[in-house]
Protein backbone atom coordinates (compact mmCIF):
# COMPACT_ATOMS: atom_id res chain seq x y z
CA UNK A 1 0.00 0.00 0.00
CA UNK A 2 1.33 3.43 -0.93
CA UNK A 3 -1.22 5.79 0.62
CA UNK A 4 1.40 7.60 2.71
CA UNK A 5 3.78 8.06 -0.16
CA UNK A 6 1.10 9.34 -2.50
CA UNK A 7 0.01 11.96 0.00
CA UNK A 8 3.52 13.11 0.79
CA UNK A 9 4.40 13.32 -2.90
CA UNK A 10 1.53 15.72 -3.53
CA UNK A 11 2.60 17.85 -0.60
CA UNK A 12 6.18 18.00 -1.83
CA UNK A 13 4.93 18.79 -5.34
CA UNK A 14 3.16 21.95 -4.18
CA UNK A 15 6.28 23.15 -2.36
CA UNK A 16 8.68 22.48 -5.21
CA UNK A 17 6.44 24.13 -7.81
CA UNK A 18 4.23 21.85 -9.85
CA UNK A 19 1.20 23.22 -11.65
CA UNK A 20 -1.59 21.65 -13.70
CA UNK A 21 -2.69 23.69 -16.72
CA UNK A 22 -5.50 23.14 -19.23
CA UNK A 23 -4.97 24.84 -22.55
CA UNK A 24 -7.63 26.33 -24.83
CA UNK A 25 -8.64 23.95 -27.66
CA UNK A 26 -7.14 26.26 -30.28
CA UNK A 27 -3.89 26.83 -28.41
CA UNK A 28 -0.56 26.37 -30.17
CA UNK A 29 1.44 24.07 -27.93
CA UNK A 30 4.70 25.59 -29.14
CA UNK A 31 3.68 28.68 -27.19
CA UNK A 32 3.39 26.71 -23.94
CA UNK A 33 6.77 25.00 -24.44
CA UNK A 34 8.47 28.31 -25.23
CA UNK A 35 6.89 30.00 -22.19
CA UNK A 36 7.95 27.09 -19.98
CA UNK A 37 11.53 27.30 -21.25
CA UNK A 38 11.66 31.02 -20.48
CA UNK A 39 10.55 30.28 -16.90
CA UNK A 40 12.86 27.29 -16.33
CA UNK A 41 10.01 24.79 -16.29
CA UNK A 42 9.47 21.40 -17.84
CA UNK A 43 6.26 20.41 -19.59
CA UNK A 44 4.80 16.99 -18.85
CA UNK A 45 1.69 15.82 -20.76
CA UNK A 46 -1.06 14.52 -18.49
CA UNK A 47 -4.05 14.08 -20.82
CA UNK A 48 -3.71 15.44 -24.37
CA UNK A 49 -7.36 14.69 -25.09
CA UNK A 50 -8.30 17.27 -22.46
CA UNK A 51 -5.34 19.54 -23.23
CA UNK A 52 -4.04 18.94 -19.72
CA UNK A 53 -0.34 19.41 -18.92
CA UNK A 54 1.84 19.61 -15.88
CA UNK A 55 4.49 22.31 -15.41
CA UNK A 56 7.47 21.54 -13.18
CA UNK A 57 9.23 24.72 -12.03
CA UNK A 58 12.78 24.75 -10.71
CA UNK A 59 12.16 28.03 -8.91
CA UNK A 60 9.04 29.81 -7.66
CA UNK A 61 5.71 29.56 -9.48
CA UNK A 62 4.91 32.74 -11.49
CA UNK A 63 1.54 34.11 -10.44
CA UNK A 64 0.77 36.93 -12.91
CA UNK A 65 2.71 36.04 -16.05
CA UNK A 66 0.80 33.15 -17.64
CA UNK A 67 0.36 32.17 -21.29
CA UNK A 68 -2.79 33.69 -22.78
CA UNK A 69 -3.82 30.29 -24.19
CA UNK A 70 -4.20 28.83 -20.66
CA UNK A 71 -7.84 28.10 -19.81
CA UNK A 72 -7.24 26.79 -16.27
CA UNK A 73 -4.25 27.02 -13.96
CA UNK A 74 -4.08 24.97 -10.74
CA UNK A 75 -1.21 24.48 -8.31
CA UNK A 76 -1.03 20.86 -7.17
CA UNK A 77 -2.14 20.51 -3.57
CA UNK A 78 -2.21 17.83 -0.95
CA UNK A 79 -5.35 15.75 -0.63
CA UNK A 80 -6.61 13.89 2.42
CA UNK A 81 -7.73 10.30 2.27
CA UNK A 82 -10.71 10.47 4.57
CA UNK A 83 -10.64 6.94 5.83
CA UNK A 84 -12.76 6.48 8.91
CA UNK A 85 -13.15 3.04 10.49
CA UNK A 86 -16.71 1.82 10.95
CA UNK A 87 -16.14 0.66 14.53
CA UNK A 88 -19.03 2.33 16.41
CA UNK A 89 -17.12 3.06 19.64
CA UNK A 90 -14.08 4.65 18.03
CA UNK A 91 -15.34 8.12 19.00
CA UNK A 92 -14.85 7.12 22.64
CA UNK A 93 -11.16 6.40 22.00
CA UNK A 94 -10.13 10.01 22.47
CA UNK A 95 -6.44 9.17 22.78
CA UNK A 96 -6.25 8.09 19.14
CA UNK A 97 -6.66 11.54 17.52
CA UNK A 98 -4.52 13.09 20.28
CA UNK A 99 -1.50 10.98 19.32
CA UNK A 100 -2.59 11.27 15.65
CA UNK A 101 -2.71 7.51 15.21
CA UNK A 102 -5.84 7.86 13.11
CA UNK A 103 -3.85 9.73 10.44
CA UNK A 104 -1.77 6.62 9.84
CA UNK A 105 -4.68 4.32 9.03
CA UNK A 106 -4.84 5.76 5.51
CA UNK A 107 -1.49 4.14 4.86
CA UNK A 108 -1.48 0.87 6.82
CA UNK A 109 -4.21 -1.64 6.03
CA UNK A 110 -2.43 -4.98 5.77
CA UNK A 111 -1.22 -7.46 8.39
CA UNK A 112 2.14 -7.80 6.61
CA UNK A 113 5.24 -5.63 6.37
CA UNK A 114 7.04 -5.00 3.08
CA UNK A 115 8.87 -8.32 3.36
CA UNK A 116 5.59 -10.19 3.64
CA UNK A 117 6.05 -10.91 7.36
CA UNK A 118 3.10 -10.76 9.79
CA UNK A 119 2.95 -7.86 12.25
CA UNK A 120 3.24 -9.61 15.61
CA UNK A 121 3.17 -7.95 19.01
CA UNK A 122 3.89 -10.09 22.07
CA UNK A 123 1.97 -9.16 25.23
CA UNK A 124 3.44 -10.28 28.56
CA UNK A 125 0.40 -9.96 30.82
CA UNK A 126 -2.41 -12.03 32.33
CA UNK A 127 -3.48 -13.48 29.00
CA UNK A 128 -6.28 -12.33 26.75
CA UNK A 129 -9.80 -13.40 25.87
CA UNK A 130 -9.39 -15.61 22.81
CA UNK A 131 -13.17 -15.57 22.29
CA UNK A 132 -13.61 -11.80 22.18
CA UNK A 133 -15.22 -10.83 18.84
CA UNK A 134 -12.95 -7.77 18.51
CA UNK A 135 -9.76 -9.77 19.17
CA UNK A 136 -10.32 -13.25 17.77
CA UNK A 137 -9.51 -12.34 14.15
CA UNK A 138 -6.23 -10.73 15.19
CA UNK A 139 -4.89 -13.60 17.28
CA UNK A 140 -1.54 -15.04 16.26
CA UNK A 141 -2.01 -18.68 15.30
CA UNK A 142 0.87 -21.16 15.24
CA UNK A 143 -0.14 -23.02 12.09
CA UNK A 144 2.71 -25.51 12.58
CA UNK A 145 1.13 -26.75 15.80
CA UNK A 146 -1.86 -29.12 16.01
CA UNK A 147 -3.86 -27.63 18.89
CA UNK A 148 -4.38 -29.52 22.11
CA UNK A 149 -2.95 -32.90 21.08
CA UNK A 150 -0.34 -32.88 23.84
CA UNK A 151 2.57 -32.91 21.37
CA UNK A 152 5.23 -30.39 20.37
CA UNK A 153 4.38 -30.73 16.69
CA UNK A 154 6.64 -27.93 15.48
CA UNK A 155 9.46 -28.95 17.83
CA UNK A 156 9.99 -25.44 19.15
CA UNK A 157 10.26 -26.64 22.75
CA UNK A 158 6.68 -25.78 23.73
CA UNK A 159 3.72 -28.18 23.62
CA UNK A 160 0.49 -26.94 21.97
CA UNK A 161 1.50 -23.24 21.90
CA UNK A 162 -1.17 -22.60 19.28
CA UNK A 163 -2.11 -19.07 20.44
CA UNK A 164 0.90 -18.29 22.62
CA UNK A 165 2.24 -19.50 25.95
CA UNK A 166 1.37 -19.52 29.65
CA UNK A 167 4.79 -18.94 31.18
CA UNK A 168 3.31 -18.79 34.66
CA UNK A 169 2.05 -22.38 34.56
CA UNK A 170 4.24 -23.61 31.67
CA UNK A 171 1.16 -24.56 29.65
CA UNK A 172 -0.56 -23.50 26.40
CA UNK A 173 -3.54 -22.02 28.30
CA UNK A 174 -3.40 -18.28 27.56
CA UNK A 175 -6.85 -17.46 28.97
CA UNK A 176 -7.80 -18.73 32.42
CA UNK A 177 -9.52 -17.67 35.63
CA UNK A 178 -6.79 -15.09 36.31
CA UNK A 179 -7.45 -13.57 32.88
CA UNK A 180 -11.18 -13.36 33.57
CA UNK A 181 -10.88 -11.93 37.08
CA UNK A 182 -8.38 -9.16 36.30
CA UNK A 183 -9.19 -8.53 32.57
CA UNK A 184 -5.92 -6.58 32.36
CA UNK A 185 -4.37 -8.38 29.40
CA UNK A 186 -7.61 -8.30 27.40
CA UNK A 187 -7.80 -4.52 27.88
CA UNK A 188 -4.15 -4.01 26.92
CA UNK A 189 -4.61 -6.19 23.82
CA UNK A 190 -7.56 -4.11 22.63
CA UNK A 191 -5.52 -0.89 22.79
CA UNK A 192 -2.70 -2.37 20.76
CA UNK A 193 -4.59 -4.46 18.24
CA UNK A 194 -8.38 -4.77 18.39
CA UNK A 195 -9.69 -5.59 14.93
CA UNK A 196 -10.46 -2.40 13.03
CA UNK A 197 -13.14 -1.63 10.46
CA UNK A 198 -15.19 -4.71 11.35
CA UNK A 199 -18.34 -2.84 12.32
CA UNK A 200 -18.16 -3.65 16.03
CA UNK A 201 -16.69 -2.11 19.16
CA UNK A 202 -13.36 -0.31 19.11
CA UNK A 203 -10.25 -0.36 16.97
CA UNK A 204 -6.69 -1.02 18.00
CA UNK A 205 -3.80 1.27 17.27
CA UNK A 206 -2.77 -1.36 14.71
CA UNK A 207 -6.12 -2.70 13.43
CA UNK A 208 -4.37 -5.57 11.63
CA UNK A 209 -1.89 -6.56 14.34
CA UNK A 210 -1.28 -10.19 15.25
CA UNK A 211 -1.59 -10.56 19.03
CA UNK A 212 0.63 -13.06 20.82
CA UNK A 213 -0.43 -13.51 24.47
CA UNK A 214 2.17 -14.62 27.02
CA UNK A 215 0.42 -15.23 30.35
CA UNK A 216 3.02 -14.61 33.03
CA UNK A 217 1.06 -15.22 36.24
CA UNK A 218 0.75 -18.72 37.74
CA UNK A 219 -2.76 -19.88 38.59
CA UNK A 220 -1.73 -20.66 42.19
CA UNK A 221 -1.74 -16.93 42.94
CA UNK A 222 1.97 -16.72 43.79
CA UNK A 223 2.90 -13.86 41.44
CA UNK A 224 6.69 -14.03 41.36
CA UNK A 225 8.75 -12.76 38.48
CA UNK A 226 9.66 -16.25 37.25
CA UNK A 227 6.70 -16.19 34.87
CA UNK A 228 7.87 -12.87 33.41
CA UNK A 229 11.39 -14.22 32.88
CA UNK A 230 10.06 -17.38 31.24
CA UNK A 231 7.81 -15.24 29.06
CA UNK A 232 10.68 -13.09 27.85
CA UNK A 233 12.67 -16.24 27.10
CA UNK A 234 9.73 -17.63 25.11
CA UNK A 235 9.55 -14.48 22.98
CA UNK A 236 13.31 -14.51 22.43
CA UNK A 237 13.40 -18.17 21.42
CA UNK A 238 10.51 -17.86 18.98
CA UNK A 239 11.98 -14.82 17.21
CA UNK A 240 15.42 -16.45 17.04
CA UNK A 241 13.84 -19.58 15.57
CA UNK A 242 12.04 -17.46 12.97
CA UNK A 243 15.33 -15.87 11.90
CA UNK A 244 17.30 -19.12 11.89
CA UNK A 245 14.64 -20.99 9.91
CA UNK A 246 14.17 -18.29 7.31
CA UNK A 247 10.58 -17.76 8.42
CA UNK A 248 9.43 -21.38 8.30
CA UNK A 249 9.28 -21.79 12.10
CA UNK A 250 9.03 -19.59 15.16
CA UNK A 251 7.24 -16.23 15.39
CA UNK A 252 8.22 -12.90 13.72
CA UNK A 253 7.78 -10.79 16.85
CA UNK A 254 8.55 -7.10 16.23
CA UNK A 255 7.47 -5.53 19.51
CA UNK A 256 7.05 -6.80 23.08
CA UNK A 257 4.65 -4.94 25.38
CA UNK A 258 5.18 -5.32 29.12
CA UNK A 259 2.49 -3.68 31.24
CA UNK A 260 3.82 -5.44 34.33
CA UNK A 261 6.63 -4.56 36.72
CA UNK A 262 8.02 -4.40 40.25
CA UNK A 263 7.62 -1.26 42.35
CA UNK A 264 10.55 -0.02 44.46
CA UNK A 265 13.02 -2.37 42.77
CA UNK A 266 16.44 -1.63 41.29
CA UNK A 267 18.50 -3.34 38.56
CA UNK A 268 20.57 -5.22 41.12
CA UNK A 269 17.29 -6.78 42.31
CA UNK A 270 16.43 -8.04 38.82
CA UNK A 271 19.58 -8.49 36.70
CA UNK A 272 17.86 -11.19 34.63
CA UNK A 273 15.13 -8.81 33.48
CA UNK A 274 17.61 -6.22 32.25
CA UNK A 275 19.84 -8.70 30.44
CA UNK A 276 16.82 -10.31 28.77
CA UNK A 277 15.84 -6.97 27.21
CA UNK A 278 19.26 -7.00 25.58
CA UNK A 279 18.68 -10.57 24.38
CA UNK A 280 15.34 -9.60 22.89
CA UNK A 281 16.95 -6.65 21.15
CA UNK A 282 19.64 -8.89 19.69
CA UNK A 283 16.96 -10.62 17.58
CA UNK A 284 15.24 -7.37 16.59
CA UNK A 285 12.52 -7.09 19.25
CA UNK A 286 11.88 -3.63 20.68
CA UNK A 287 10.43 -3.78 24.22
CA UNK A 288 7.97 -1.23 25.60
CA UNK A 289 7.37 -1.12 29.36
CA UNK A 290 4.89 0.70 31.59
CA UNK A 291 6.45 2.46 34.56
CA UNK A 292 4.91 2.35 38.04
CA UNK A 293 1.58 4.05 38.73
CA UNK A 294 3.04 5.53 41.92
CA UNK A 295 3.72 9.26 41.59
CA UNK A 296 7.40 8.96 42.52
CA UNK A 297 10.81 9.76 41.12
CA UNK A 298 11.80 6.25 40.09
CA UNK A 299 15.48 7.17 40.04
CA UNK A 300 15.43 7.32 43.83
CA UNK A 301 12.40 5.16 44.65
CA UNK A 302 13.17 2.38 42.18
CA UNK A 303 11.14 0.56 39.54
CA UNK A 304 11.71 -2.45 37.32
CA UNK A 305 11.83 -2.62 34.38
CA UNK A 306 12.00 1.19 34.18
CA UNK A 307 15.56 1.34 35.52
CA UNK A 308 16.95 -1.30 33.18
CA UNK A 309 19.54 0.42 31.02
CA UNK A 310 18.88 -1.62 27.87
CA UNK A 311 18.98 0.44 24.69
CA UNK A 312 16.25 -1.85 23.33
CA UNK A 313 13.70 -0.67 25.90
CA UNK A 314 11.33 2.31 25.98
CA UNK A 315 9.69 3.26 29.30
CA UNK A 316 6.28 4.96 29.28
CA UNK A 317 4.45 7.07 31.87
CA UNK A 318 0.83 8.20 31.95
CA UNK A 319 -0.96 11.36 30.84
CA UNK A 320 -4.51 12.44 30.04
CA UNK A 321 -6.21 13.75 26.91
CA UNK A 322 -5.55 17.34 28.05
CA UNK A 323 -1.81 16.69 28.01
CA UNK A 324 -1.41 16.75 31.75
CA UNK A 325 0.82 14.27 33.54
CA UNK A 326 -1.16 11.78 35.64
CA UNK A 327 0.31 10.41 38.85
CA UNK A 328 2.82 7.80 37.71
CA UNK A 329 6.54 7.19 37.86
CA UNK A 330 8.63 10.05 36.53
CA UNK A 331 12.28 10.73 35.74
CA UNK A 332 14.07 12.94 33.23
CA UNK A 333 16.59 10.13 32.87
CA UNK A 334 14.78 6.80 33.12
CA UNK A 335 11.25 7.46 31.75
CA UNK A 336 11.39 8.02 28.00
CA UNK A 337 7.99 9.49 27.14
CA UNK A 338 4.35 9.75 28.20
CA UNK A 339 1.20 8.52 26.46
CA UNK A 340 -2.48 9.29 27.20
CA UNK A 341 -3.41 6.17 29.16
CA UNK A 342 -6.13 7.78 31.28
CA UNK A 343 -9.81 7.11 30.45
CA UNK A 344 -8.98 4.64 27.68
CA UNK A 345 -11.95 2.80 26.16
CA UNK A 346 -11.00 -0.73 25.20
CA UNK A 347 -11.97 -4.40 25.16
CA UNK A 348 -12.91 -6.36 28.28
CA UNK A 349 -13.59 -10.06 28.90
CA UNK A 350 -16.50 -11.00 26.65
CA UNK A 351 -18.34 -13.24 29.12
CA UNK A 352 -18.64 -10.40 31.66
CA UNK A 353 -20.85 -8.34 29.36
CA UNK A 354 -21.68 -10.00 26.05
CA UNK A 355 -23.90 -7.11 24.96
CA UNK A 356 -21.14 -4.51 25.49
CA UNK A 357 -17.74 -6.14 26.13
CA UNK A 358 -15.88 -2.80 26.45
CA UNK A 359 -14.92 -0.58 29.37
CA UNK A 360 -12.76 2.37 30.41
CA UNK A 361 -9.44 1.95 32.14
CA UNK A 362 -6.53 4.10 33.17
CA UNK A 363 -2.88 3.83 34.09
CA UNK A 364 0.55 3.33 32.62
CA UNK A 365 -0.55 -0.17 31.55
CA UNK A 366 -2.79 1.46 28.96
CA UNK A 367 -0.23 4.07 27.92
CA UNK A 368 2.47 1.53 27.03
CA UNK A 369 0.51 -0.36 24.31
CA UNK A 370 0.00 2.94 22.49
CA UNK A 371 3.77 3.21 22.10
CA UNK A 372 3.98 -0.49 21.24
CA UNK A 373 1.35 -0.02 18.55
CA UNK A 374 3.19 2.98 17.13
CA UNK A 375 6.40 0.95 16.89
CA UNK A 376 4.51 -1.84 15.13
CA UNK A 377 2.90 0.59 12.69
CA UNK A 378 6.32 1.98 11.81
CA UNK A 379 7.67 -1.52 11.36
CA UNK A 380 4.74 -2.23 9.04
CA UNK A 381 5.44 0.68 6.72
CA UNK A 382 9.21 1.03 7.02
CA UNK A 383 11.34 0.53 3.93
CA UNK A 384 13.12 -2.66 2.95
CA UNK A 385 16.51 -1.13 3.74
CA UNK A 386 15.40 -0.66 7.34
CA UNK A 387 13.82 -4.12 7.60
CA UNK A 388 17.02 -5.69 6.29
CA UNK A 389 19.05 -3.64 8.75
CA UNK A 390 16.81 -4.83 11.57
CA UNK A 391 17.66 -8.42 10.73
CA UNK A 392 21.36 -7.93 10.00
CA UNK A 393 22.21 -5.25 12.56
CA UNK A 394 19.36 -5.06 15.10
CA UNK A 395 21.34 -2.78 17.40
CA UNK A 396 21.48 0.01 14.81
CA UNK A 397 17.91 -0.57 13.65
CA UNK A 398 16.31 -0.49 17.08
CA UNK A 399 18.30 2.59 18.05
CA UNK A 400 16.81 4.26 14.99
CA UNK A 401 13.31 3.19 15.99
CA UNK A 402 13.83 4.60 19.49
CA UNK A 403 15.12 7.86 18.03
CA UNK A 404 12.17 8.22 15.65
CA UNK A 405 9.63 7.69 18.43
CA UNK A 406 11.34 10.06 20.86
CA UNK A 407 12.00 12.74 18.24
CA UNK A 408 8.32 12.63 17.33
CA UNK A 409 6.97 13.49 20.78
CA UNK A 410 4.87 16.59 21.42
CA UNK A 411 6.92 18.39 24.04
CA UNK A 412 5.45 20.57 26.77
CA UNK A 413 6.22 21.89 30.23
CA UNK A 414 4.04 19.15 31.73
CA UNK A 415 6.59 16.50 30.77
CA UNK A 416 9.84 18.48 30.75
CA UNK A 417 11.10 17.18 34.06
CA UNK A 418 9.14 13.92 34.05
CA UNK A 419 10.45 12.25 30.88
CA UNK A 420 13.75 12.14 29.03
CA UNK A 421 12.10 13.32 25.79
CA UNK A 422 10.10 16.02 27.56
CA UNK A 423 7.05 14.96 25.66
CA UNK A 424 4.02 12.81 24.91
CA UNK A 425 3.74 10.24 22.14
CA UNK A 426 2.79 11.49 18.67
CA UNK A 427 2.50 8.47 16.39
CA UNK A 428 2.24 10.51 13.21
CA UNK A 429 5.34 12.62 13.87
CA UNK A 430 7.32 9.48 14.72
CA UNK A 431 6.12 8.05 11.43
CA UNK A 432 7.33 11.16 9.60
CA UNK A 433 10.83 10.70 11.05
CA UNK A 434 10.90 7.11 9.83
CA UNK A 435 9.63 8.15 6.40
CA UNK A 436 12.28 10.83 6.02
CA UNK A 437 15.04 8.32 6.83
CA UNK A 438 13.68 5.79 4.35
CA UNK A 439 13.44 8.42 1.61
CA UNK A 440 17.14 9.18 2.13
CA UNK A 441 18.41 5.61 2.41
CA UNK A 442 16.19 3.43 0.22
CA UNK A 443 16.25 4.21 -3.53
CA UNK A 444 13.02 2.32 -4.24
CA UNK A 445 11.08 3.65 -1.27
CA UNK A 446 8.49 6.07 -2.59
CA UNK A 447 7.74 4.00 -5.65
CA UNK A 448 4.35 2.35 -5.83
CA UNK A 449 5.63 -1.22 -5.85
CA UNK A 450 2.96 -3.70 -4.73
CA UNK A 451 3.57 -5.77 -1.66
CA UNK A 452 4.03 -9.46 -1.94
CA UNK A 453 0.65 -10.98 -1.27
CA UNK A 454 0.80 -13.93 1.04
CA UNK A 455 -1.36 -15.80 3.51
CA UNK A 456 -1.36 -18.69 5.96
CA UNK A 457 -3.32 -21.94 6.08
CA UNK A 458 -4.11 -23.68 9.34
CA UNK A 459 -4.51 -26.07 11.06
CA UNK A 460 -2.16 -28.28 9.12
CA UNK A 461 -2.47 -31.27 9.57
CA UNK A 462 -6.25 -30.97 9.63
CA UNK A 463 -9.15 -33.15 10.70
CA UNK A 464 -11.69 -31.82 8.23
CA UNK A 465 -11.57 -28.04 7.88
CA UNK A 466 -8.94 -25.39 7.12
CA UNK A 467 -8.77 -21.66 7.65
CA UNK A 468 -7.02 -19.25 5.27
CA UNK A 469 -5.58 -16.05 6.67
CA UNK A 470 -5.36 -13.41 3.97
CA UNK A 471 -7.69 -11.33 1.83
CA UNK A 472 -10.61 -13.58 1.07
CA UNK A 473 -11.97 -13.10 -2.42
CA UNK A 474 -8.71 -11.43 -3.53
CA UNK A 475 -7.10 -14.67 -4.70
CA UNK A 476 -7.95 -17.92 -6.43
CA UNK A 477 -7.75 -21.18 -4.48
CA UNK A 478 -7.11 -24.57 -6.00
CA UNK A 479 -6.60 -27.91 -4.25
CA UNK A 480 -5.36 -31.05 -5.97
CA UNK A 481 -4.88 -34.61 -4.74
CA UNK A 482 -1.66 -36.61 -5.09
CA UNK A 483 -2.66 -37.64 -8.64
CA UNK A 484 -3.03 -34.03 -9.75
CA UNK A 485 -6.81 -34.12 -9.93
CA UNK A 486 -8.44 -30.77 -9.08
CA UNK A 487 -10.80 -31.27 -6.15
CA UNK A 488 -11.56 -27.62 -5.43
CA UNK A 489 -11.22 -24.46 -7.50
CA UNK A 490 -12.70 -21.07 -6.75
CA UNK A 491 -12.22 -17.72 -5.02
CA UNK A 492 -10.23 -17.81 -1.80
CA UNK A 493 -12.44 -18.12 1.28
CA UNK A 494 -11.71 -17.82 4.97
CA UNK A 495 -12.91 -21.32 5.92
CA UNK A 496 -13.18 -24.45 3.81
CA UNK A 497 -15.00 -27.62 4.89
CA UNK A 498 -13.10 -30.77 3.92
CA UNK A 499 -15.29 -33.21 5.81
CA UNK A 500 -15.69 -36.41 3.81
CA UNK A 501 -12.39 -36.02 1.98
CA UNK A 502 -10.13 -39.08 2.32
CA UNK A 503 -7.02 -38.83 4.48
CA UNK A 504 -3.81 -38.00 2.63
CA UNK A 505 -1.64 -35.23 1.22
CA UNK A 506 -3.09 -32.45 -0.94
CA UNK A 507 -1.44 -29.67 -2.91
CA UNK A 508 -2.90 -26.24 -2.14
CA UNK A 509 -2.27 -23.40 -4.59
CA UNK A 510 -3.20 -19.75 -4.00
CA UNK A 511 -2.87 -17.36 -6.93
CA UNK A 512 -3.08 -13.70 -5.93
CA UNK A 513 -4.30 -10.93 -8.19
CA UNK A 514 -0.75 -9.58 -8.38
CA UNK A 515 0.26 -12.83 -10.14
CA UNK A 516 2.14 -14.17 -7.11
CA UNK A 517 1.55 -17.88 -6.52
CA UNK A 518 1.80 -19.65 -3.20
CA UNK A 519 1.92 -23.43 -2.69
CA UNK A 520 1.51 -25.50 0.46
CA UNK A 521 1.11 -29.19 1.18
CA UNK A 522 -1.91 -30.05 3.32
CA UNK A 523 -2.00 -33.22 5.37
CA UNK A 524 -5.57 -34.36 6.00
CA UNK A 525 -5.87 -36.84 8.85
CA UNK A 526 -8.44 -39.60 9.10
CA UNK A 527 -11.65 -37.96 10.28
CA UNK A 528 -13.56 -39.32 13.29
Amino acid sequence: MRYWLALLFLWVSAVQGQVLVRMNPSAQMETLYAWASDHQAQVEPVCKEWNLYRLLFKEGIPILDRPSEVADWQVEKAVQRRYNPNDPLVALQKYLPLIQADRLWDYQRTHLNRRGEPLVIALIDDGLDTSHPDLVDNLWVNSNEIPWNGLDDDQNGYVDDYYGWNSGDQSPEVFNDESVYYEHGTMVAGIAGAKGDNGIGVTGLVPTAKLLPILCYPSNGVDTDLGVIRGMIYAYRQKRLWLESGGTAGIPISVLNMSVGMDNAFPEDAPLWCSLFDSLGSVGILSIAATTNQNVDIGSSGDIPSLCSSRYLLVVSNSDTKDQAIGSGYSAEFVDLAAPGEGVHTTRVYSKNTSNPYKNGGGTSFAAPQVSGTALLMHAESCLVYLNLREQNPDSALRLMRTWILQGTDTSAAFRTRTASGGRLNAYRAFESMHEWCMQHDPVYGHSEPRLATGRMYPNPSLGSIHFEGSSGMAHLRICNAMGQVLHSGPMVEDLDLSGWPAGCYQVEIQWQSGHRQWETLLLLAQP
